[in-house]
């Protein structure tokens, strides 16, 4: 399990890396590799949406200066110590002109730049993180013991290159931390929503990667999401996959996989069918109205001539002016 350190350009082959976030997010893969962010393109959107995004295929390579920067990019900073260093930008907001610049030069050199307020922020989040990781059985050591910012670069089963960042992989080698910020709130209903919208795909791509590097860990690697909000009082909660969520992610990551390997060997990226295509409503849009129709005053005091406008046999109306 010796991690390499790998500064720019293509990497020779397989294996576990350090490198600067600009790099991994060029893709220094031997040929075009499969992120679980452009799984999630392949599958929400379509292959040609996942084509032109690629820094490899139809994209270019980001420019350091356009990747967002929020609170979660400036907590993982701190909370890992061997992210990026922070960069503390004297100013209340990017309005002047001195304040963009400084911005701009600490990304351009890899660091992290924060705004003073920020940072402050930033520091309570991690501060909320820690404790509650600290009180948490299974989870004490988690992003004090480790590695962090760890990139996979594999040659999957499938054919394809893979790629993937862990945020924090230790203490015991069988672990991944993922840390994830939120400003929808932690209830079950906001992170079942956030883990079917992708991370399923995420937390299955980044063992499969790890497991196909370091065969002995395979069936054995547990990963967890360590969600934290974004405002006061920064509560926090680790939440692993349940078997169903993590057959689902297996089963996107894969097809996204085999819509990867189709595009790279036919050249071929479609996008929308050329139809007129139906799209069908949640079951829970036509219960949400049924159930207004019985609980609003308003409504139900239509009553029979409600009843009455829906049926065939309304009479023809007039409205007096």
């Amino acid at each position: 399990m010796r991690v390499i350190s790998h500064h720019a350009g293509l990497v020779s082959g397989p294996g576990l890396y350090t490198m600067p976030a600009a790099t991994y997010h060029a893709d220094p893969s031997p040929a075009p590799s499969l992120s679980s962010g452009i799984a999630r393109t392949l599958l929400d959107e379509t292959p040609r949406h996942a084509f032109q995004k690629h820094p490899r295929l139809g994209g270019t390579a980001e420019d350091a200066r356009s990747r967002k920067l929020d609170l979660g990019s400036v907590a993982h900073a701190i909370l890992s110590g061997e992210g990026r260093d922070v960069v503390v930008v004297d100013a209340d907001a990017y309005t002047t002109k001195a304040a963009r610049e400084a911005r701009d030069e600490a990304i351009e050199a890899g660091h992290t730049p924060v705004l003073r307020n920020d940072l402050r922020k930033a520091e309570r989040m991690v501060g909320a993180v820690q404790a509650r990781l600290a009180r948490t059985p299974g989870a004490e050591r988690a992003f004090l013991d480790g590695r962090a910012e760890t990139a996979l670069i594999w040659r999957d089963r499938l054919g394809v290159w893979g790629r993937a960042m862990l945020d924090w992989w230790g203490p015991d080698p069988t672990e991944i931390w993922d840390l994830k910020t939120t400003s929808g709130g932690l209830s079950d209903r906001a992170i079942a929503s956030r883990i079917a919208d992708g991370l399923d795909i995420q937390e299955h791509w980044y063992r499969r990667g790890l497991a196909r590097l370091c065969p002995e860990l395979a069936g054995r690697l547990r990963f967890r999401f360590v969600f934290v909000e974004t405002a006061e009082p920064f509560e926090c909660r680790i939440i692993e996959l349940t078997g169903d969520q993590r057959w689902l992610g297996e089963r996107k990551a894969v097809t996204a996989a085999v819509l990867f390997r189709r595009g790279l060997s036919t050249g071929e990226w479609p996008g929308y069918p050329a139809e007129i295509a139906r799209v069908e409503s949640p079951d829970w849009v036509a219960r949400q109205w049924e159930a207004r129709e019985l609980s609003d005053p308003l409504l139900r005091d239509l009553g029979a001539e409600l009843t009455l406008a829906h049926s065939p046999d309304q009479p023809d109306t007039e409205i007096a002016a």
